[in-house]
């Protein structure tokens, strides 16, 4: 519905016959009124586009505002008690003067560009759908329609210079509606005619700008429900809708094996060049050979060669001669190869064997395993296996070993499985059989002073005993200071971990 419009005339005046206005009737009620003369009032129109109208009001009865809609000769249509007024009987033969109501002086504001309190909107026009929709642009500045099929825009009737109008487009439940466009349309480069969205109830919005020299109405924007606005390169965009598509369009013809490099100018897709790769590195295909010396890599058991670039070789670059690893065997770690360990080293009561275990990666400890060369016997007042961290704290032990500790391999589980990171730990043992202690495999049949720790300071030892703890234990101690461990009497023993 369009909204209609309040027009006026200098100081105009009527008197109403005999019998109009006399009642005083609900609001909103409409009547008929016969008047001596309109000739000094706007002409009124119900059936203009938009409608025309305006305010009278009685001098001696100014409560009551007369709202006239439409005039024909001396006939006016009016609705009483207009603007929230409250109709009132006026005299026979009463004198009416053109008002103006706070809704005329408001209306009046908008259109003058002047601010209000209040939100200003446009009501929207709907348009009839037909295979060419008409547009009377004298409407509204917003219009809206449904697409009930493929249409055409016609042309506006009725436009203004300078004029702007917005039409909502509406796909109906059917969807993938098109829409084509009258001769007065214009597109442009930067904002070429839209694709519609397709889904059913989908709603794109279209603004037009209309100049009436060029006779044309430019299009100025739209928004689209589904389909951003594809901004072009030139306009500081991609003119892509896939992030892949964007990059491709940014870099330019893509080629295999070809990178992304500043040329000094300008970045572009090239292959690489020598010049990239860092001085260290002369292979034509960009790998880095370590020192510059193709020789730092060496066969097994051969320690790695002298640095052409001044670095000294590592002598402990040196591939391992065995085969054997602890994955082999079905274990995560071990403190030794099972082929170096041929012989055994029997165990004295009440003393804890420390033996480092290297932890090459991440692994979760559930089991420790030892072998023995000789059973042990007799009832035990306290033997027991367990892992010790790098800073001497106890992590897990076992159950008591038991009365008799046979001469075979022993998979001990331990009281709770442990995650170890890369590093080390220290396995442990200590036995107090009534009768006889076991005997354990090790590299050779007596105890150590110093050799397995050649190199290693106390606290990074690879065979000890935790220091005055280690020695007269019915269980493993809880802690101990790895500073303090002490390599008299220690035991170098073959532990695993699985």
């Amino acid at each position: 519905m369009t909204t209609p419009v309040t027009i006026s005339a200098n100081n105009p005046s009527t008197t109403a016959t005999s019998s109009s206005g006399t009642t005083a009737p609900s609001a909103g009620t409409t009547e008929t009124w016969t008047m001596t003369s309109s000739a000094s009032f706007p002409a009124a129109s119900n059936s203009a586009i938009p409608p025309t109208q305006f305010h009278i009001g009685d001098p001696v009865l100014p409560a009551e505002y007369i709202l006239v809609t439409n005039i024909s000769g001396t006939t006016w249509s009016v609705t009483r008690g207009a603007e929230g007024s409250t109709p009132v009987a006026h005299a026979s033969a009463a004198t009416y003067y053109q008002v103006f109501t706070a809704a005329d002086l408001n209306a009046l504001l908008t259109k003058a560009g002047g601010a209000l309190s209040g939100a200003l909107s446009t009501t929207p026009a709907t348009l009839t759908d037909a295979s060419s929709i008409a547009v009377n642009a004298a409407l509204s500045g917003v219009f809206r329609v449904t697409l009930g099929g493929n249409r055409t825009l016609a042309n506006p009737t009725n436009p203004k210079d300078g004029q702007s109008i917005t039409v909502e487009v509406i796909q109906d439940g059917t969807g993938s509606r098109t829409l084509a466009y009258g001769t007065a349309y214009s597109f442009t480069a930067s904002t070429p005619q839209p694709s519609l969205s397709t889904a059913a109830g989908d709603r794109d919005l279209i603004s037009f700008f209309y100049d009436a020299g060029a006779a044309l109405w430019i299009c100025t924007g739209y928004i689209l429900a589904q389909n951003a606005i594809l901004v072009t390169i030139a306009q500081g965009g991609t003119g892509q809708t896939t992030q892949q598509a964007a990059i491709n369009a940014l870099t330019g013809a893509q080629t295999s094996g070809y990178y992304l490099r500043s040329g000094g100018t300008n970045a572009v897709l090239a292959a690489i060049q020598a010049a990239d790769l860092p001085t260290a590195t002369t292979s034509a295909q960009g790998a880095v050979e370590l020192d510059g010396t193709a020789s730092d890599i060496q066969p097994v058991s051969s320690a790695a060669a002298a640095g052409a670039i001044g670095k000294s070789a590592d002598s402990g670059h040196v591939h391992p001669a065995s085969s054997i690893i602890p994955a082999d065997q079905g274990m995560l770690a071990w403190s030794l190869d099972l082929d170096s360990a041929a012989s055994g080293v029997t165990l004295v009561a009440g003393t804890v064997y420390l033996n480092k275990i290297p932890i090459r990666s991440a692994i979760t400890a559930t089991y420790l395993w030892f072998t023995t060369t000789s059973a042990g016997s007799g009832a035990s007042s306290g033997s027991y296996v367990g892992l010790y961290s790098s800073a001497g704290t106890l992590l897990t032990g076992s159950s008591d070993l038991g009365a008799s500790i046979t001469n075979s391999n022993h998979q001990v589980a331990l009281t709770t499985p442990q995650s170890l990171t890369a590093g080390f730990v220290w396995a442990a043992i200590v036995t107090n059989q009534a009768s006889t202690q076991p005997g354990l495999r090790s590299p050779f049949n007596y105890t150590y002073v110093v050799s397995p720790n050649i190199g290693l300071s106390a606290a990074t030892a690879r065979v000890a005993i935790p220091g005055t703890s280690g020695t007269s234990q019915t269980s493993l101690p809880s802690s101990f200071t790895p500073s303090a461990l002490t390599n008299v009497n220690a035991a170098q023993i073959w532990f695993g971990i699985s």
